[in-house]
């Protein structure tokens, strides 16, 4: 399932460069986390893959600027936000 997220963005045409393509073992973690639960918040993805809160926010931050997620809420201040993969 891994290598199947990881073709995806590789043949992604948002991916911006090169340098993009490089993912951490956490940031793997993450866009499978939100993959298999569709839509999901930064406290349940940080529940099930036990990566610090910061370091999810961060990735999550990341992943949205590659356009590989986007989140669904009222506005970015939103305690109730969620993530999706974006299609």
């Amino acid at each position: 399932m891994i290598n199947e997220t990881i073709d995806d963005l590789l043949n992604s045409k948002e991916m911006k460069d090169a340098s993009q393509l490089l993912l951490s073992e956490n940031e793997i973690k993450v866009i499978e986390c939100i993959k298999r639960n569709v839509l999901i918040g930064a406290k349940e993805i940080i529940g099930k893959t036990n990566i610090p809160d910061r370091t999810v926010r961060r990735i999550i931050k990341k992943l949205i600027d590659n356009n590989t997620v986007e989140s669904i809420g009222n506005n970015d201040k939103s305690p109730n936000k969620k993530f999706k993969i974006k299609e």
